[in-house]
């Protein structure tokens, strides 16, 4: 974590992580810390943009005193540098539809400023200090999501935040839950706009700031995901008196693979103690008396479950290295000087702008593709155990669609169909985004990551993904809870350590499906819990 004194955060360049960004980008309990610079780099920055004013003076400097992308030739006079900085970023101001939620802005606020205090960019501490006044002040800009290639950073993004720190006319702000025009809420809180001075509009810009924003949130997002969707599977092998021979940690040290041996060690926790994956819980019968052909058939011994359900280490696992591909890429990117040019003390003691491309987005646009392939993985596999649950042919005894009387109830059936609706649309999202290129800037920028929308895609994934397991989970409570009656009578129906608070946590909130009713309010109660996190929190305490 980075230096904190009670409720702040103080910004060095170096030490801020995932977690940090998180809790600056959604609260804790609706509130935020504080962020401001740490005093020891304050005086480094104000060094090296004194450099840079030096250097304005003898040297050419690409998007300093020259213009940009195919105007790279172009010299910006002395006299003009400053309606230079406005001009620019009003021209980059070109995004289109909805506007970036909340927590993605907080975070690109928060990331640009630590980047800056890597200490390379050669910014003002004005402009940092501006930033963190807004970001302090919960005032955050409206930014259009699309736009941006990831390719010269987020530019349109960005330059949309720049365009609030001027206080253009055109922009607005969302505070206290409303969206206002930017000039009303800055007077009101006596903020004053900031002028741009030379380099800092194309600092703002150059850098692949919202793709990292949103690289941090889904890391945390898919951690949780991942846990969820293990507690699942772990519901469905109680549900079915799964084959536990499966979870033997023999079979996952064999493989070297760190994501099967981590989910399997999880799924192990969760069901420790469980009576229902037990050989005597899987020699009950639930097949009705009156059907004799069936009753022999199922109390044979089992010898191994479908692959949605022996191989979640394997599946579930490959997630979870997916995860931690992704983390490792923004834990480096977190703490990245990222614009263009940077500035570089030479062995003589003088300074030198070095125009490069720390911008591009192709570091996060890969690992984001991968993300959203994995994640597509999660929903298609829960999908499988959905669809084995509701049929009695595969569910080792429960009713049909899981009802609970044996007329023309459709249970659980078109639920599933809603779930794999989730999966579909996954699938969908899951091509890679960043195998795409277009050519911009007359020919000048000619090859671009295509992150941005890599990571829009990435985050509507985790939203279905949710709303899957969300599903899901409301279909394997029912089938435990069908499976109570046969079980409870020899002491068999004593669900795991970590899959019993589950259960009782969604049971408080939604009870079991007696005849058929109205599904989406009940999804949505259990969703909203994934969402905010207090499922786990709740299993989390037990264990």
């Amino acid at each position: 974590m980075v230096t904190r004194w009670k409720d702040e955060i103080f910004l060095d360049g170096h030490n801020l992580t995932v977690e940090d960004v998180i809790l600056v980008a959604r609260g804790s309990k609706g509130e935020y810390p504080t962020v401001r610079l740490h005093p020891s780099k304050r005086d480094k920055l104000s060094l090296i943009r004194k450099e840079i004013e030096k250097l304005l003076l003898t040297d050419v400097m690409y998007g300093v005193n020259t213009g940009a992308g195919s105007n790279r030739d172009r010299i910006v006079p002395l006299n003009k540098l400053l309606g230079y900085q406005r001009g620019y970023t009003l021209s980059h101001c070109c995004g289109s539809g909805l506007h970036l939620k909340k927590d993605v802005v907080r975070a690109m606020m928060l990331l640009r400023v630590n980047s800056f205090m890597v200490g390379y960019s050669g910014v003002t501490v004005e402009l940092c200090d501006k930033i963190l006044e807004l970001l302090n002040n919960d005032i955050v800009p409206v930014i259009p999501e699309h736009g941006s290639l990831g390719a010269s950073g987020d530019l349109s993004p960005l330059a949309h935040l720049a365009a609030v720190l001027i206080g253009y006319t055109e922009t607005r702000v969302m505070v206290n839950g409303e969206i206002r025009p930017t000039r009303d809420v800055l007077k009101e809180r006596n903020i004053c706009f900031l002028k741009l001075q030379p380099k800092e509009a194309m600092a703002v810009t150059n850098g692949a700031t919202m793709m990292l924003a949103y690289s941090c949130l889904a890391v945390h997002d898919a951690v949780e995901l991942l846990r969820i969707a293990n507690i699942a599977a772990a519901l469905n092998m109680e549900a079915i008196r799964g084959e536990m021979d499966a979870l033997d940690m023999r079979i996952h040290l064999a493989r070297n693979q760190v994501g099967q041996r981590e989910v399997a060690e999880d799924m192990n926790a969760l069901l420790k103690n469980s009576k229902r994956v037990t050989r005597e819980a899987q020699n009950v019968c639930f097949v009705h008396e009156d059907k004799k052909d069936c009753i022999e058939s199922c109390t044979q011994r089992r010898v191994q479950d479908a692959y949605s359900t022996r191989c979640v280490p394997q599946a579930h696992g490959a997630v979870f290295d997916a995860i931690w591909y992704l983390r490792e890429k923004v834990e480096n990117e977190i703490c990245a000087a990222t614009d263009n040019p940077l500035i570089f003390r030479n062995e003589d003691g003088t300074y030198s702008a070095l125009s490069g491309g720390n911008f591009h987005g192709d570091p996060l646009a890969i690992p984001l593709d991968t993300l959203a392939i994995a994640l597509t993985k999660l929903a298609v596999i829960s999908d499988r155990r959905f669809f084995r649950v509701i049929n009695s042919q595969y569910s080792h005894g429960l009713p049909q669609n899981l009802s609970v009387t044996e007329d023309h109830s459709s249970g659980f059936m078109i639920p599933q169909y809603s779930a794999g609706s989730d999966a579909l649309r996954c699938g969908m999202l899951s091509m890679p985004a960043s195998v795409f290129n277009v050519v911009t800037s007359g020919m000048q920028e000619d090859y671009v990551s295509n992150g941005a929308n890599a990571a829009w895609k990435c985050r509507l994934i985790i939203e279905f993904v949710r709303d899957a397991l969300a599903k899901e989970l409301l279909a394997q409570c029912q089938a435990i809870d069908l499976g109570k009656e046969r079980l409870k009578p020899m002491g068999l129906d004593l669900l795991g350590e970590g899959t019993a608070p589950a259960h009782r946590f969604i049971r408080d909130r939604i009870g079991m499906m007696k005849q058929d009713g109205y599904f989406t309010a009940d999804f949505e109660e259990i969703r909203k819990t994934l969402e905010n996190g207090s499922m786990l929190r709740a299993v989390e305490d037990k264990e």
